[in-house]
């Protein structure tokens, strides 16, 4: 689990460093990680903080197991599986933040205005 977080955050600083355009500022953070598991074929993961855009990554454990995000909201999301309703499983979230940066330019055109 701690190889996968590593791995992650360098992929994510790399991405962030490189992927920058002039007027935007994208940052990643992860916003959890732990372990869960399946009761019924399903599970609520409450997040600990309101997020509007992030992703989720899910790894089984011991075995394959068909898990997907059934439904997501900024304070919460649902994984389930039809195959195996015990199922064992990792997850990270990663929040995306979009800022826009305010250029000098722009600031003396606003005032003209």
């Amino acid at each position: 689990m701690k190889k996968i977080i590593i791995v992650l955050l360098l992929f994510i600083s790399f991405y962030s460093a490189f992927a920058q355009d002039d007027d935007t500022i994208v940052r990643f953070r992860i916003v959890a990680a732990g372990s869960s598991y399946l009761e019924n074929g399903e599970n609520v993961i409450k997040l600990d903080e309101k997020c509007d855009e992030y992703s989720v990554i899910l790894t089984s454990i011991n075995e394959f197991s068909n898990l997907y995000i059934k439904e997501k909201n900024n304070r919460n999301f649902i994984v389930k599986s039809d195959d195996d309703l015990n199922a064992k499983f990792d997850y990270i979230v990663i929040e995306k933040q979009t800022k826009i940066k305010l250029v000098h330019d722009d600031i003396k055109e606003g005032y003209k205005k």
